[in-house]
């Protein structure tokens, strides 16, 4: 096209402070950023939403907001714009609003954690049912030999997807889900697969859906409003 694509980054402390993230909220708007991709942590999200909504810039027209949750923990956060048509995208690793109890412990080490013993204790089983099943005695080192053959052939579906392993002992064939959230809507926008399709590709994107004949409760009803005058110069 003849249009210009450029990419801007503001980075937050890993505690910022509810000051550092207005300041780069309103940088962002000076220089007219629409589009962003959120990579934070919980509570620097929280902060961000607040402070975005304050300064208007979670409505859509013209906002889009992408954010990186593989553990599936922002969606709480979202319950507090549901009065307000917006833009988010999330991709995750976990199923987006899938309810399985993680006990309070963080869901993305939670489910790895899970994934990782089953993966160890179903190959472990494999060995000595094959070592009994031929009536040998096995070594510890040819315990873990065949247990990283096991792992490496393994076609296991775990709480992160499929637990697949390449040669080099690095993980495959599993997949992100990109969901779209528009106020107190969601559904699944797409998926991106980590092994190329019989089509040559990795993204596959599901139809947009649009809501035109939404209606919503005027978003400052109840709240205090904060107007925000930049100066033209």
């Amino acid at each position: 096209t003849n249009h210009t694509i450029s990419v801007k980054a503001w980075r937050l402390p890993k505690n910022a402070s509810r000051k550092d993230v207005r300041e780069a909220l309103v940088e962002m708007r000076k220089v007219l950023i629409e589009k962003c991709v959120v990579l934070c942590n919980k509570e620097n999200v929280r902060l961000l939403l607040d402070e975005a909504r304050n300064l208007a810039m979670l409505s859509t027209p013209p906002y889009g907001w992408m954010f990186y949750d593989p553990g599936d923990e922002l969606k709480k956060l979202f319950f507090k714009y549901s009065d307000i048509v917006c833009n988010f995208t999330v991709i995750t690793l976990l199923p987006y609003n899938d309810s399985f109890n993680s006990k309070g412990h963080s869901r993305l080490d939670f489910a790895l954690a899970h994934d990782a013993l089953r993966l160890v204790t179903k190959s472990y089983r494999l060995v000595q049912r094959g070592a009994e099943e031929a009536g040998i005695n096995v070594t510890d080192e040819t315990i873990r030999n065949e247990m990283s053959r096991a792992i490496l052939n393994n076609m296991e579906r775990g709480l992160t997807g499929m637990l697949e392993f390449n040669s080099l002992g690095h993980r495959r064939n599993f997949s992100l889900t990109i969901t779209a959230v528009t106020g107190s809507d969601t559904y699944t926008r797409g998926h991106w697969l980590g092994l190329d399709t019989a089509h040559g590709t990795r993204l596959k994107l599901y139809k947009e859906k649009h809501h035109g004949n939404r209606s919503s409760s005027f978003p400052l009803r109840g709240r205090t409003a904060k107007v925000v005058m930049i100066e033209e110069r």
